[in-house]
């Protein structure tokens, strides 16, 4: 029996990724416009969750595929690290200053990218005291894509992401890892620490062609340590755990996961964007003792620090690397000087990423017609 390729080298998974890029991109957009002063947390979440969905019905629409959000769309902001998306009656609104970290995942057919944003609400001023913090995490994601090639070691990955949150007296927040992704794979076994914190050290393995990667950034402004704890806001965000087994005694459960099962397709959702309120409020809680679901607790910054976040999904080709999904941002604090003299990292810092995204061509040699 042949076994299905889902592979990067298989035919039309590329294709698949680069449209769920392009709509997670289209959706982030969206979120950052709305991230203004004064506007609700999960007003933007819904809206741009909506829009998602929308997009994706939009596409491969011949074609009988899953497709729509791979994690639900949320709005952490200054100290909380992640996985903040409220219900309706416990929303909060920006404020002018927050930090907002946008996080929001897309797939087509099982294939997902992953894309997270940071914005300082009202605009980034370089006299904001959370400037550094954002800088520093935008310039670790774009340190790691110009790290990545073919056959380099996750742990140099590592080392140069460490040098550059020295420079800027920031810290990788604690446990952030970046996996390796897949069909209906959001946390593949092949990964990359973002910090040298021998307790948080991963297994040692070289990059390989087409690999896929959401390469996620999380720092703090604390400068010395960024643990975390369990917030005590509710936990909205789930995914289905599909090896369980125990049967559900409601009849609320049983259509509250049927729900689940036929439009999440096994990827993360939030029981906040949901239309029936009270079935994923009164069935989420039933799944969640019984082992159907896993939790993704909202997480803050122990210190109370100040913490920022990039995400980007890159694959590795033989000749290039392909960003799936990013945004960039400009008007951010440059490393330093020292920096950029060191001699392994500041070759690299140097280069603009077209420099790694960007297909090499062959020059062709001029051949002597003979006389």
């Amino acid at each position: 029996m042949e076994v299905e390729n889902f592979s990067l080298s298989a035919p039309g998974v590329l294709d698949k990724y680069m449209e769920a890029g392009k709509i997670a991109k289209e959706a982030l957009k969206e979120a950052i416009a709305l991230a203004v002063p004064g506007a609700d947390i999960h007003t933007i979440c819904k809206t741009v969750q909506a829009s998602i969905v929308d997009r994706c019905a939009k596409t491969y629409v011949k074609s009988k595929i899953e497709k729509g959000p791979s994690f639900p769309v949320c709005i952490s902001v200054n100290e909380i690290c992640g996985h903040f998306c409220p219900l309706k009656d416990e929303s909060v609104s920006l404020k002018e200053g927050d930090v907002a970290k946008i996080d929001l995942g897309v797939h087509i057919d099982g294939f997902p990218v992953n894309l997270a944003h940071t914005v300082i609400v009202g605009g980034t001023k370089k006299e904001d005291p959370n400037y550094k913090v954002v800088s520093a995490a935008y310039k670790g994601v774009e340190t790691m894509v110009k790290s990545l090639a073919p056959g380099v070691s996750n742990l140099q990955v590592t080392e140069n992401l460490t040098k550059v949150f020295k420079d800027y007296g920031v810290t990788a927040l604690e446990g952030v890892l970046s996996h390796e992704v897949g069909k209906y794979a959001l946390n593949g076994d092949n990964c990359i620490g973002i910090s040298d914190d021998p307790k948080f050290r991963v297994n040692q393995t070289d990059l390989q062609i087409n690999q896929v990667f959401a390469l996620d950034v999380i720092v703090s402004a604390n400068p010395t340590e960024a643990k975390t704890k369990e917030s005590e806001l509710r936990t909205t965000v789930f995914k289905r755990n599909i090896d369980a087994t125990y049967d559900l005694k409601t009849k609320m459960a049983r259509s509250f996961l049927n729900e689940i099962k036929t439009n999440c397709h096994d990827m993360g959702f939030s029981i906040a964007l949901l239309e029936n309120q009270l079935e994923a409020r009164v069935g989420s809680n039933e799944c969640l003792k019984t082992g159907h679901l896993e939790p993704f607790n909202v997480i803050t910054e122990k210190s109370g620090a100040v913490v920022a976040q990039f995400k980007w999904t890159v694959a590795i080709s033989k000749k290039r690397l392909i960003l799936l999904a990013h945004h960039l941002e400009t008007d951010l604090q440059q490393p330093s000087d020292a920096l950029l003299k060191d001699e392994v990292l500041g070759a690299l810092l140097m280069k603009s990423l077209d420099d790694f995204t960007k297909s090499k061509k062959k020059k062709k040699k001029n051949k002597k017609k003979k006389i």
